[in-house]
């Protein structure tokens, strides 16, 4: 009977550390990611702030003004656009939580929605989810050669993206 009731001791104690060993995985899992997404929030508004373009090596997510300028702010695109910033510059590979490699700033501004959403998610004074500019801003990303074909790393264009959120 003592074997019986140690043993069943011993596999509670076992699973009682795997399951509190999987928990502390996923929290840390769940940090890592928070912080990350906070970087990203970050180098947005600092690009945003730019005067001119950042080079990319500098930027841990390989963003451009003008992509951050897809993602937040629209209404610069154009001045962006007159600034030479490149239309079909694409991200070179995937960042760990936050794209997948190959976006475009077609990419961005036909997904940004749901950046905003899962980004932001209106906790800053900074962000306001605003459409009104996305379609004169698309016509200019078009006008100026960017593709609507582009593939991203996961083999989806932008016209995907967009039939994607209905």
């Amino acid at each position: 009977m003592m074997k019986h009731f140690s043993l069943r001791l011993f596999l509670l104690i076992a699973i009682t550390q795997m399951i509190s060993g999987c928990a502390s995985s996923v929290e840390r899992y769940m940090k890592d990611r928070e912080a990350e997404e906070d970087r990203y929030r970050q180098e947005t508004i600092a690009l945003l702030a730019e005067s001119s373009g950042v080079r990319r090596v500098e930027s841990e997510f390989f963003l451009t003004p003008l992509m951050a300028a897809a993602t937040l702010d629209p209404r610069r695109i154009r001045s962006l656009i007159e600034s030479g910033e490149d239309v079909t510059y694409s991200v070179p590979f995937p960042g760990a939580f936050i794209f997948s490699g190959g976006h475009t700033a077609l990419h961005l501004l036909v997904g940004r929605y749901h950046i905003y959403n899962l980004y932001w998610n209106g906790e800053t004074d900074q962000v306001h989810y605003n459409e009104s500019h996305d379609i004169a801003v698309l016509e200019a990303l078009l006008k100026a050669g960017a593709d609507p074909n582009a593939e991203d790393s996961d083999g989806l264009t932008s016209l995907h993206l967009l039939f994607a959120q209905g």
